[in-house]
């Protein structure tokens, strides 16, 4: 589901693919790049915490040398 904050922001949930846990999550989008990465306070898997490469892990999407 997306939620729209405003014109450039905006929310989007998803599952965490670092692991097979599968954590839910939610990613906070400004001008197209992820800027922030947060669990699902009322998710079953996550119970509203994240592992370290989860909540930090999504500067790769971005990374210059990703093959596109």
């Amino acid at each position: 589901m997306t939620k729209k904050i405003n014109s450039e922001r905006q929310e989007i949930e998803s599952v965490c693919t670092y692991c097979g846990v599968g954590c839910d999550i939610t990613g906070v989008v400004e001008n197209n790049k992820i800027v922030k990465i947060f669990a699902h306070q009322d998710g079953v898997v996550s119970q509203g915490k994240l592992c370290i490469k989860g909540k930090y892990g999504y500067d790769f999407v971005d990374a210059k040398d990703r093959v596109r």
